[in-house]
């Protein structure tokens, strides 16, 4: 099923590596790059690792169900995946205030999904919504929000035998987390002694301490730290902007606004605390989530002119 619905699609798989090397405040920044963010334009980074998992065998389902916030890297994957299985989708959004429709909406209803929007304090409680969405949606696969919890860990971790991992760091942005923990469990299964470090965009010291507790309980050489501008999830700060410009600028590679900037001046201040070496080699899965510059119109402005 993967493998043709993989083909349909058109993703390029294995994603390569490349080699990155950019200044910022004086300092020269040097990864290899994991490039996820080119296995499909939708459809890509840990979002098609994580959907390949829950699409392995659909049967007889008959749509997609998922939810996510107004600018959701996820529910415009699900979307994609949904079209080309030419299967209905639905998509449940975080807020119902009433307020302009965003660009992200805009696309997942020309993608064909229907989109219902939820109270926030509704949405949250995870307990009730995910019952009531089976209720509402008995025949359809409900993949859960962000992908998280996965059904399996291994279509994932399979991204660590595209390539040799000649590396003393492993480096990911982590959201629900469930792309680290499939990471830690397959350097774990692999008896692998790198370094794993997950970078948290969910500032909130509860989530961290317990996603860290799980990593050590699976794989003992992982970290995961906090946002290093201890921002609310979506808010771009003008240090995270400066990151992004610099590697774009000096390289032409563009991390995505939230993410991946965030881990990029994550590992700025690990190379200046001694955390990580200069001469350390270390390896950022790049997990995409482009799109999402769409919702800074100013700041994609200044970053590529558009």
């Amino acid at each position: 099923m993967n493998s043709r619905l993989a083909q349909s699609l058109g993703l390029q798989l294995p994603s390569r590596i490349d080699e990155l090397a950019f200044n910022y405040l004086g300092s020269e920044i040097r990864l290899s790059v994991k490039r996820d963010d080119l296995i499909h334009p939708l459809v890509n980074g840990n979002k098609w690792r994580k959907l390949a998992a829950f699409v392995e065998d659909i049967g007889a389902t008959n749509a997609l169900v998922s939810l996510g916030g107004a600018y959701s890297n996820h529910l415009l994957a699900v979307a994609s995946l949904a079209k080309a299985l030419r299967l209905p989708s639905y998509g449940y959004l975080r807020g119902d205030e009433n307020r302009a429709e965003n660009t992200y909406e805009r696309w997942l209803q020309q993608l064909g999904m229907q989109l219902i929007k939820l109270p926030r304090a509704e949405y949250n409680d995870k307990s009730l919504l995910y019952p009531f969405l089976k209720s509402q949606h008995p025949s359809a696969l409900l993949i859960p929000e962000g992908g998280h919890p996965l059904p399996t860990t291994n279509r994932l971790a399979n991204l660590l035998d595209e390539q040799p991992l000649h590396y003393e760091h492993l480096l990911v942005s982590c959201g629900t987390g469930a792309t680290i923990l499939a990471l830690a469990a397959g350097l774990a299964a692999r008896k692998e002694q790198l370094q794993l470090h997950g970078l948290s965009v969910i500032n909130q010291v509860n989530f961290i301490a317990e996603l860290q507790r799980q990593l050590q309980s699976i794989y003992p050489h992982s970290q995961v730290s906090p946002h290093p501008e201890k921002l609310r999830l979506g808010k771009l700060s003008p240090a995270m902007l400066a990151i992004s410009k610099a590697c774009f600028e000096q390289t032409g590679l563009a991390p995505d606004p939230i993410y991946d900037a965030a881990l990029l001046l994550y590992v700025h201040e690990a190379l200046q605390s001694g955390k990580i070496k200069p001469e350390d080699r270390c390896l950022w899965v790049h997990s995409g989530g482009l799109p999402g510059w769409s919702g800074y119109p100013l700041e994609c402005q200044q970053l590529f002119g558009l």
